[in-house]
């Protein structure tokens, strides 16, 4: 009798334990609800990378959720993307599967002044060479504003007499020379001018923006660069006045019909 009685308490204990976690659990889920996001990740922001420029806006908040806007460029190529990522704390989190690419993006608050982007998958709807990720800057802010790049700053010339040297040299067609550099490299010297050669171009824009760079030890000059259907060409050196070197004459392979203008 004594065992019978104990078991119906346990079984009135286990009943009550089970009413009590089902009347709790609803007040649980509430309490632990996404909180809505910062207003601080409203605004305009702009990543500002050497021809490779990029702009975002969040729009507006709903909840925990941000709505977004960016576009992104490479060269000629770019890329545009609209969507809603979740937030958690100053952390945002975009996924879209659709068109059988995976796309996934973070994006990482900080104060209010930078957002960092992170395209941790897919192509995300962009074009060839271009994306998302980077540091952007809120619009609102002066470090946001683009600065002037030189030729020096994106590293063809080592010094500083070299880059003045030679916008002494080519004049006012000295940004025909920065704006045609994105993607570098380094060519043979076919002349034996113990010159270091460097051609530039921007992506999805080669046969249009396009430059090539001979330098010496002695800071000999021999430079080429396109402007609209014509090759214009600086050189300080007498021996090259009014003949290309060889090295340029093969880098001009692919637009032999551009004119060549002496300058």
């Amino acid at each position: 009798m004594r065992i019978y009685i104990l078991f119906l308490l346990s079984i009135s204990v286990f009943t009550n334990c089970t009413e009590s976690n089902e009347t709790t659990t609803p007040t649980i889920a509430k309490e632990i609800a996404a909180e809505p996001a910062s207003t601080s990740w409203l605004g305009k922001w702009e990543r500002n990378e050497w021809q490779n420029e990029s702009d975002m806006e969040i729009k507006s908040i709903n909840k925990d959720s941000i709505i977004f806007s960016i576009s992104a460029i490479s060269g000629g190529h770019m890329g545009d993307l609209e969507g809603t990522a979740v937030v958690h704390k100053n952390i945002a989190t975009y996924l879209n599967t659709e068109g059988g690419d995976t796309c996934l993006i973070v994006f990482t608050l900080s104060g209010d002044s930078v957002i960092t982007v992170d395209q941790k998958q897919g192509l995300c709807f962009a074009g060839m060479g271009v994306s998302y990720s980077g540091k952007y800057i809120n619009a609102k802010l002066p470090s946001a504003q683009e600065q002037k790049e030189t030729l020096l700053s994106l590293e063809i010339f080592n010094t500083t007499e070299q880059d003045s040297l030679f916008k002494n040299l080519v004049g006012d067609d000295y940004d025909l020379f920065v704006n045609s550099t994105q993607l570098t490299s380094e060519s043979d010297d076919l002349d034996s001018l113990h010159a270091t050669v460097t051609a530039s171009g921007v992506r999805g824009l080669f046969t249009s923006m396009e430059n090539i760079i001979m330098i010496d030890k002695k800071n000999m000059i021999w430079a080429a660069v396109i402007d609209g259907d014509e090759v214009l060409y600086f050189t300080n050196s007498s021996a090259y006045k009014n003949k290309l070197p060889q090295t340029i004459e093969s880098w001009r392979e692919r637009f032999k019909e551009y004119e060549v203008v002496y300058k």
